[in-house]
């Protein structure tokens, strides 16, 4: 098991950097999400996609060269074509908010305050 810290780290991990992930589900899906993705797209497919076209949207303003990449042929390219809605809306849903209003005051944090609280909770977490 190994923790993931960097960006090579998720590259070595899934193939594409930390800010291609969302482009990366929105080919594939991801299953324990509920994200659907394209259909017959998997990693093997979509990472060399995504290396040369970047992007979901590079990938579709380049619909016409995809089989010239390796392993591309034509019924995933209509797979691509049908699916279009459901890949960009798979992207969306694999994209976490990272704009969430939470009120946090630091000085107001006392670990003096909440010792006993911090303590079960160390108990329960081992």
């Amino acid at each position: 098991f190994k923790i993931i810290r960097t960006d090579e780290d998720v590259i070595e991990y899934l193939g594409v950097s930390a800010k291609k992930i969302p482009d990366l589900f929105g080919l594939i899906g991801d299953s324990s999400d509920g994200i659907p993705g394209v259909r017959k797209i998997g990693p093997k497919k979509a990472i060399p996609m995504l290396k040369k076209y970047e992007t979901l949207e590079g990938i579709y303003e380049n619909i016409d060269s995809l089989t010239e990449i390796p392993g591309i042929g034509k019924s995933l390219v209509s797979n691509l074509k049908e699916d279009k809605d459901i890949a960009f809306m798979s992207r969306e849903l694999a994209i976490i908010c990272q704009e969430v209003p939470l009120e946090f005051n630091l000085e107001k944090l006392s670990y003096e305050q909440d010792k006993e609280k911090l303590l079960e909770l160390f108990k329960i977490l081992e």
